[in-house]
């Protein structure tokens, strides 16, 4: 049940907002040992959701530490994306993802 769950509510967290998608992801999270929440704190294209989860997943599994991972994942986006299209362009696509750690990462 958790696993639907967390997916409808990983598109609802990119709709309705942080707070609210935090809030229903907690029992979720707790229910199924996750360590880690990723979600993003504004709505944006599928497309680079996409292709920033892919990077993210990959570099999540290499390094075993999801906020590092994110971190890494968010500074190489930004740095590209500001090349392609520009500051505010690559704040608004690769900014929003935050990650919820709980224990270690």
């Amino acid at each position: 049940m958790c696993s639907w769950l967390s997916y409808l509510l990983t598109r609802a967290a990119q709709r309705l907002g942080y707070k609210l998608a935090t809030a229903w992801h907690q029992p979720c999270k707790r229910e199924s040992g996750a360590q880690n929440l990723l979600m993003s704190l504004w709505p944006i294209s599928d497309e680079f959701t996409v292709q920033i989860m892919s990077d993210f997943y990959e570099s999540a599994h290499q390094s075993g530490n999801a906020p590092e991972a994110l971190a890494k994942v968010q500074r190489d986006w930004l740095v590209k994306l500001r090349k392609e299209q520009g500051l505010a362009s690559a704040v608004n696509l690769a900014g929003p993802f935050i990650v919820s750690s709980q224990g270690r990462p």
